[in-house]
């Protein structure tokens, strides 16, 4: 057996749109596919949550690593 998990990504969910929240004890991420769906008379936003500064910040420091290296990457064929 392999100490390392095996990633197994079950659902993905089409995002185009964030609304961040953050109050002192926790930050809310909401995803969202805008413009939503009708349901029942009503838009419906369907979206996923990302919650607590710890995540908030481990994400931003992700996506700011993978940003910079593919920007690296750009740069460097032009």
């Amino acid at each position: 057996m392999t100490k390392d998990p095996i990633t197994n990504i079950i659902l993905t969910r089409y995002c185009n749109s964030v609304n961040i929240q953050a109050s002192i004890n926790d930050v809310a991420l909401d995803f969202m596919e805008l413009p939503g769906v009708p349901r029942d008379g009503k838009q419906v936003v369907e979206g996923v949550r990302v919650l607590t500064h710890e995540h908030a910040r481990l994400m931003a420091e992700l996506l700011a690593k993978t940003l910079d290296k593919n920007n690296k990457i750009l740069d460097s064929s032009e």
